[in-house]
């Protein structure tokens, strides 16, 4: 989704887009993080900046400051390739969603835990689960072989 006019013509003043790492001034706080696109859940003159704890910030633009790209952002090609298959094995679909509804984080450790351990799982299958759900905050799916 394209940004709002106003918000736009102050990207535009900056040289900042969507993906750029940003220190952002507003209300004599410093916000730092990764410049994030507009969507239809934000306000029209709502600046979203995530911060590298992965919560987002909506800062309004009328309290904005200053803004300062730190870095572009440059898009990363990444060719992903599935395993062959293999016939005697099924096919096996992983949908991983994360963030705050399916985890937590231990502030005093740093470490990432599901929201719900599966019932019945082995340890094995526990810390199986835990790497699934530490993954982060994006959806993603893929298909593999087991």
């Amino acid at each position: 989704m394209d940004y709002p006019p106003r918000v736009r013509a102050l990207l535009d003043r900056t040289k900042a887009d969507a993906g750029d790492s940003v220190l952002v001034r507003a209300k004599g706080e410093r916000y730092e993080g990764t410049l994030m696109p507009h969507h239809g859940f934000s306000g029209e003159d709502i600046l979203t900046i995530k911060l590298p704890n992965g919560y987002n910030v909506g800062i309004e633009l009328g309290d904005v400051e200053s803004v300062e790209v730190t870095a572009k952002h440059t898009p990363a090609s990444v060719e992903r390739k599935l395993p062959p298959p293999t016939a005697s094995k099924p096919t096996v679909a992983v949908l991983g969603t994360g963030g705050t509804i399916a985890s937590y984080v231990d502030y005093r450790t740093g470490a990432v835990h599901p929201a719900v351990t599966p019932r019945n799982s082995s340890s094995a299958s526990r810390s199986c689960w835990t790497s699934a759900t530490s993954a982060p905050a994006s959806s993603t799916a893929s298909t593999a072989r087991t």
